[in-house]
């Protein structure tokens, strides 16, 4: 045979090779040698999704580490997929990194009886960083390096210490390094939007794994990413379509994008922390602001909401507030002052904006235990407040001009801006302009007071109007734009008017807490020791006399849906009375501790007991913070109270 061999030509030789190394099972074309041609031959037939299903199925089957090689050379040979960088689709090559990860997930749970995970991995790998040295090929790996570190955390969720667990890290971090390396070269090159979005979502899935440097690597060679990610989210087809994804069917099916938006948030926070050039960044999040502010004017004018179109408006809320989260942070302890004053009003102006619009998911699903929407909302109004209460004046004309007042009650949307508009207005209205404060704010409130159906607009419009009442105790003298008599004026010829209607709206509308609160903070505003009972000390007698009378004329009714003291409606009036007796001033205190006793003796024994123990605690409050009231008060219970019952016992 040898002699033979030497004889044949370099045909003739290659023919024997072929013979002597080859089996007869291996002449015969199996099921795999026909997927190898059809991946880099595909007929007219085949279609991207046929390619994959292939793969998802055959892939977790083989045996043989050999043929995991060729398949996977065989699939980046694929014209339908990899022909070229220009002409990659998003959508494809986002399903390849769905197929790899599907792939890894099922061959790591069923490893045994076929081929080891680590061989297979190993041998996945190897293709993939061959692939890789060749910079302008590297891009063809990507989409499969993405999918099988996507597969590391589920890996470890199922078995956090498989056989030779220490090479598969090994191998985990041997292709981190090949996919950052990857995304590197494609940003540095001429890129149509599919492959910079298909980045984009790469760098987004393994955020979680990079560390600082490597990011910041990234940013240096693109350091437009947070513009570029806004377009993906924000704008792309991928992403919500400038609003007209809430008309798809299956959003999360056909947008990759919302379907790695937490990912994507979470990375464009860190790019928000890391990146180099202020001036840059603060351009692009300006921007970014502008558009945002645009896409929830839209999503605004939703109509009612589907069960799908809420789960992604909790899902945009939360990336929103991230993104505000991040971009407040860095800019709020800005070495440059003048910079932050000029960021932080035109930021918050913009963010506040953005969550009035989007009020109405807040409203569904609230607030609790959502930090950092409290951290967001209290950071621009101090912004707000500290730089530029012009701004808050600008905020207070755009919102109410925006809502539809007839529809409170019918629209989510208008009852939503209108409760974030009250919101704001409780926190400012005693810094705005009395203009704006008085021909258009409390014109509203009180109206709101005296006809809104809706309680939580209610309780919203009382609390504006009870801050309002706070502006004698608040003032700053250096303020230009609020006169400090005309709204002492405004308080006198007001509170009397306001705490009759707030009395009447108890207890159907009002609680008892909640009038409570009402009551305590007005006479403390007009009682002894303020500046409105030095200015009009009659003020406070016609309050005490208000409560005194409703003492008297009411009813002794049961309050509704009441199980403990007080039981009855007299009841509930004389506590608001009892509440306000530390106040009463030295000369009249003592007749009024009379007076209040005279009505308790009318209720029955329990709330006489319950009515008789209030007044009591307000005398040893009286006491602590006015001792000579309270010395007073001490001795007039023992003379009458104590007295009355000792006579009581002895019969």
């Amino acid at each position: 045979m040898q002699s033979l061999y030497n004889k044949l030509g370099p045909e003739g030789r290659s023919l024997v090779g072929f013979t002597d190394e080859s089996s007869f099972e291996h002449q015969v074309p199996t099921q795999l040698d026909y997927l190898f041609d059809e991946l880099v031959h595909p007929k007219p037939s085949t279609t991207p999704q046929k390619v994959l299903s292939y793969l998802a199925y055959y892939y977790p089957k083989i045996k043989n580490e050999g043929n995991i090689e060729l398949l996977t050379y065989s699939f980046l040979k694929c014209p339908l997929f990899f022909s070229n960088l220009q002409s990659l689709s998003f959508m494809d090559h986002y399903r390849v990194l769905e197929c790899f990860k599907f792939v890894m997930d099922k061959k790591f749970q069923v490893s045994q009886p076929t081929l080891p995970f680590y061989k297979f991995y190993n041998s996945l790998f190897r293709v993939l960083a061959s692939e890789a040295l060749d910079p302008a090929n590297s891009w063809k790996s990507l989409p499969i390096a993405v999918g099988c570190l996507l597969s590391v955390d589920s890996r470890k969720e199922y078995d956090n210490y498989p056989e030779m667990y220490q090479l598969i890290s090994q191998i985990d971090q041997k292709l981190l390094d090949i996919t950052v390396a990857a995304i590197e070269s494609n940003f540095r090159g001429p890129m149509l939007l599919d492959p910079l979005y298909l980045n984009v979502v790469a760098l987004a899935c393994i955020n979680d794994k990079l560390g600082q440097d490597q990011l910041r690597k990234v940013i240096v060679v693109r350091p437009d990413l947070p513009r570029l990610i806004n377009d993906l989210v924000v704008h792309s087809n991928y992403g919500l379509s400038n609003g007209h994804v809430f008309s798809l069917t299956d959003v999360f099916a056909q947008c990759p994008a919302l379907n790695h938006l937490s990912r994507i948030s979470f990375l464009f926070c860190k790019i928000v922390s890391l990146h180099p050039n202020t001036t840059l960044l603060a351009d692009q999040l300006d921007l970014i602001l502008n558009q945002m502010l645009t896409l929830s004017e839209t999503v605004s004018q939703l109509g009612e909401p589907n069960e799908q179109q809420w789960v992604l408006l909790r899902t945009l809320l939360f990336a929103q507030v991230m993104l505000f989260e991040s971009v407040l942070s860095r800019f709020v302890h800005i070495n440059s002052q003048p910079l932050a004053q000029q960021l932080m009003p035109t930021f918050s102006r913009k963010i506040m904006s953005i969550l009035f619009n989007l009020n109405f998911v807040v409203d569904k699903i609230g607030t609790g235990g959502f930090e950092a929407y409290n951290f967001v909302y209290d950071l621009c109004l101090n912004s707000i407040i500290n730089y530029d209460i012009p701004t808050a004046e600008l905020l207070i004309n755009c919102w109410t001009s925006n809502i539809q007042f007839g529809k409170i009650s019918t629209s989510q949307m208008d009852r939503a801006k209108l409760l974030f508009d009250l919101q704001f207005v409780e926190n400012v209205i005693n810094l705005i302009s009395d203009d704006l404060k008085f021909n258009c704010i409390i014109p509203i409130v009180r109206n709101l007071i005296n006809t809104a159906s809706d309680q939580d607009v209610l309780e919203a419009a009382h609390s504006v109007m009870i801050k309002f009442f706070t502006i004698l105790d608040s003032f700053n003298e250096h303020s230009t734009n609020v006169n400090y008599h005309a709204n002492m004026e405004k308080v006198k010829t007001s509170m009397l008017d306001y705490l009759t209607l707030a009395l009447d709206q108890f207890p159907e509308r009002l609680s008892l807490n909640q009038i409570g609160i009402v009551v305590e903070t007005l006479t403390k505003i007009a009682f002894p020791n303020s500046p409105l009972y030095e200015s009009e000390p009659e003020l406070s007698r016609e309050m005490l006399l208000l409560l005194y009378n409703r003492c008297q004329v009411v009813s002794n009714r049961p309050l509704p849906n009441s199980t403990e003291f007080p039981k009855t409606l007299q009841s509930a009036f004389l506590t608001l009375l009892i509440r306000v007796i530390p106040l009463i001033s030295f000369t009249e205190y003592e007749q009024w501790l009379e007076r209040t006793f005279i009505l308790i003796c009318r209720n029955t024994n329990d709330e006489k007991l319950h009515l008789v123990d209030k007044l009591w605690d307000a005398i040893l409050a009286t006491n602590k913070y006015y001792p000579q009231k309270g010395y007073i008060g001490i001795n007039w219970w023992y003379e009458h109270v104590n007295q009355e019952a000792r006579e009581k016992a002895k019969l």
